[in-house]
């Protein structure tokens, strides 16, 4: 089904200040190491993408704190995606939720006197919209015995939301004044704050989504928590945000909003993999039911294919522009990418047997090699499409397509 709002409690277009915010909740108690526990208990998994396990993340900064002088802890709202928006939708309407997140989170890892935090929330520049809600809620809030706040901003690039990138930028400004963003390998996902940390003081990463999350356990604990799912979903009329319960199928998702069935959808966005619309229709959105059919819903990204849209074509274009995106840091990104965005854009048009196989050939070299993870989504997304669109691959190499018989020509 669908739900009332849990996470975006603040009906649609309208923003909760801090007042009503405090009056539709209650002033948020201060947290202790009970809330780890309370979130290891619902099992929440961090909403960015990868659906790491958040209490996991956070045992090895309970680790460094007895010899940190200082944690960071950093709301990453920077939304990179041109398919995502429920982020935006939480900085905008609730920023005060995210906002009891960061500072739960804070007051639980750091206790006693031996150490202090700081809280930054991370957004794209020319935001302006979340960016003024957010410094409003920081304004709202100044009289609170909580950790200083305040905003960093970054490229408005796709990489520029990646956990690598704000820890790098946040440990620039730190040394040299000067926030640096770029992506760097990390082999475990639960520390990447340790990678060239010269002062040794962890900074922790949640996106948005988990951090409201975390503001929501802070307040109702375990046993009254209810997991959700929050979705961006395309629509013809525009993308839309919806909060939706564990019970709800994409096909009751997808005619909730008038969605003509597809024949397939990109799940968890353009990193994500295109999945068959029969697999998928009677599945519950639902992040956990989705692993145990080898599917993850990513950062909550639903695309469905419209009737007339080519999903070879759909998948170029996208290829193309992740390729643009990169921060040509790495070989992967730097040469890998466009091969595989210029070799997809041939196949739309016209599927040569020798340019499948050097596509294939491309895709396999590039995954685990990058700085960051960027390029390895890109590969998964391209090579789910040749896999679901097989029939469409066929009618190509005879330069027809599926979705366009007559007009397909180059």
């Amino acid at each position: 089904m669908l739900v009332d709002y849990f996470v975006l409690s603040a009906p649609a277009g309208q923003r909760e200040d801090y007042n009503a915010h405090i009056q539709r909740n209650g002033v948020l108690e201060r947290c202790d190491r009970s809330l780890i526990d309370a979130v290891a208990e619902v099992a929440l998994t961090g909403r960015g993408g990868a659906h790491f396990p958040v209490a996991r993340k956070w045992q090895p900064v309970l680790e460094a704190m007895p010899t940190a002088a200082r944690l960071t802890v950093v709301v990453n709202a920077a939304e990179g995606e041109p398919s995502s928006r429920k982020d935006a939708e939480i900085m905008r309407r609730n920023p005060h939720l995210v906002l009891d997140g960061a500072v739960a989170l804070s007051q639980s890892l750091v206790t006693g006197t031996y150490a202090a935090a700081d809280i930054v929330v991370w957004l794209h520049e020319g935001d302006d919209i979340s960016l003024s809600s957010i410094q409003r809620a920081m304004t709202e809030r100044a009289s609170l015995d909580e950790p200083p706040m305040r905003v960093m901003l970054a490229p408005a690039r796709y990489v520029s939301g990646e956990s690598t990138s704000v820890i790098r930028a946040v440990q620039s400004e730190r040394r040299t004044g000067k926030a640096t963003a770029f992506p760097r390998f990390t082999p475990d996902p639960a520390r990447p704050w340790i990678q060239d940390d010269a002062d040794g003081n962890p900074i922790l990463v949640h996106n948005c989504e988990t951090m409201a999350r975390i503001g929501q356990i802070a307040r109702v604990g375990a046993l009254s928590y209810r997991a959700t799912s929050l979705v961006t979903v395309t629509t013809p009329g525009g993308l839309r945000v919806l909060e939706v319960g564990p019970d709800t199928t994409f096909a009751t998702l997808l005619a909730s909003l008038g969605v003509v069935t597809p024949s397939a959808v990109l799940l968890g966005g353009y990193g994500g993999q295109w999945v068959e619309w029969l697999r998928i229709a009677d599945l519950p959105v639902d992040p956990d039911a989705l692993r145990t059919h080898g599917l993850s819903l990513g950062a909550g990204i639903i695309i469905p294919l419209a009737p007339d849209e080519c999903g070879l074509r759909k998948t170029a274009e996208i290829a193309s522009w992740m390729a643009g995106q990169s921060a040509k840091a790495c070989g992967p990104c730097t040469f890998g990418l466009p091969a595989v965005a210029e070799l997809m854009e041939k196949i739309s048009h016209k599927a040569k047997s020798r340019d499948l196989r050097e596509l294939r050939e491309v895709c396999g070299l590039i995954p685990g090699r990058g700085a960051c993870r960027h390029p390895d989504g890109t590969v998964r997304m391209v090579i789910s499409a040749l896999e679901v669109f097989a029939e469409d691959l066929d009618q190509h190499s005879h330069k027809h397509c599926l979705a366009h018989p007559r007009k397909h020509r180059r």
